[in-house]
């Protein structure tokens, strides 16, 4: 029987020291200021410079969570960055909630979120053509965008998420995004679920859109800076 949740609604994100001093400011701001409860995980230990901005935003957004849980050892023969890129699915499955909306923590919320839009699916996933060029495991890998994820309390994506992922310790790159596909195509036939709405995960900074995401260098770009610099508290 699946454990009963308190009704929620969360944002999160999951990245490291370096990336939350980065952008952990702006996502959580954005997230408050639209009316969402954002959480982040970090991968690290609590240095002065992450426990100093923590009390900044906590100060300003009590309900402010900054969860600490460093796995690594775990995954010690892995590549660093793809380490880095599990956290979301192994901390994911640890929150309670009713609806979770992952994101990558150089992301931030320009509108109110529209729960409605995932009121009657368990999971979304942003599915794409394999980038060009891709072979073999990268191409497998980027059949899904992890930059947004949607899930439902009621969906096991997760769990299936990070079996598959489990099943490669070494972790190469491209094992989040190769897993959640992995995943999506065991649970199809038994869970409901939709193409993720592009308005949440816009690298190309559409006016309209509800969530904006730095994609690699686009975070240098004029229009992400400004926007980004709206979001930083006082």
């Amino acid at each position: 029987m699946r454990r009963m949740v308190e009704p929620k609604n969360i944002v999160f994100a999951s990245c490291d020291r370096k990336y939350f001093l980065e952008h952990g400011e702006a996502f959580v701001t954005s997230a408050y200021m639209n009316g969402e409860t954002p959480h982040i995980h970090i991968q690290s230990e609590k240095r002065e410079d992450v426990r100093e901005l923590e009390k900044k935003i906590t100060e300003k957004f009590p309900s402010f969570r900054l969860h600490y849980f460093d796995y690594r050892s775990k995954y010690d023969r892995a590549e660093s960055r793809s380490c880095f890129a599990i956290g979301r699915f192994i901390f994911g499955q640890q929150l309670h909630h009713n609806n979770l909306l992952i994101l990558d923590i150089d992301s931030f919320i320009r509108k109110p979120i529209n729960w409605s839009d995932f009121s009657k699916i368990d999971y979304s996933l942003f599915f794409r053509d394999p980038l060009p060029g891709t072979i073999g495991w990268e191409k497998e890998g980027t059949h899904v965008a992890a930059g947004a994820v949607y899930v439902s309390h009621r969906s096991r994506l997760l769990e299936i998420t990070m079996n598959e992922i489990n099943i490669h310790p070494s972790l190469p790159w491209f094992v989040d995004q190769r897993a959640l596909h992995r995943a999506h195509l065991r649970l199809k036939d038994e869970e409901n679920y939709c193409q993720m709405p592009k308005t949440y995960i816009d690298w190309e900074f559409s006016p309209d859109s509800i969530i904006w995401t730095g994609k690699g260098q686009r975070k240098k770009s004029e229009v992400y800076l400004n926007e980004k610099s709206t979001y930083f508290s006082t």
